[in-house]
């Protein structure tokens, strides 16, 4: 079994958000899985099926972002889940806009969630998916760049990486 996490923020305010981008990740996940409804679990929005005959939980935290860890302990207990069936998908300032990278192992780098993942597993051997959101503009603080909802000009690029991880959970 996988248990495959997005982290974001829930809420309408938050949905098109750059910090949003693992909620859309799942999203589109379901999408090619033909899940329509997900079930409120484990402080989460879970989503049931099987990817290439195995079967993965698909979940949304909604815990907030900085406290991603609750949703994902919830999580890894009720589904009897480990640290290698984790993937977590989330933005990633630190690459460029549109970039995925997919890594086993790592710090948190700059992603608050991710940093209270790792500080409650106690460990940095968990797979991710970091999808590039690049650095805000000197005008704009982090924290408030992050929130921020993603420009129209940059959907096609979102969607592209997006599609490359849905690519990449599927095998491809």
């Amino acid at each position: 079994m996988k248990l495959i996490i997005g982290l974001g923020n829930p809420g309408s305010k938050f949905e098109r958000s750059y910090h949003n981008l693992g909620f859309m990740a799942i999203d589109a996940l379901c999408i090619e899985c033909g899940i329509t409804k997900g079930k409120s679990k484990a402080n989460s929005v879970v989503f049931e099926t099987f990817i290439n005959d195995e079967k993965v939980i698909l979940a949304k935290p909604q815990t907030f972002m900085n406290r991603s860890a609750t949703a994902v302990s919830s999580l890894m207990h009720r589904y009897g889940a480990d640290t290698n069936d984790l993937i977590i998908i989330y933005d990633d300032i630190d690459l460029e806009m549109g970039k995925v990278r997919i890594r086993d192992t790592g710090s948190a780098g700059t992603h608050n969630g991710m940093r209270d993942i790792i500080s409650f597993l106690d460990t940095e051997e968990i797979k991710r998916i970091r999808i590039g959101v690049g650095r805000p503009p000197s005008n704009i603080e982090l924290k408030d760049f992050v929130l921020m909802d993603i420009k129209f000009s940059e959907v096609p690029l979102f969607r592209e990486a997006i599609g490359e991880v849905v690519d990449h959970i599927f095998g491809g």
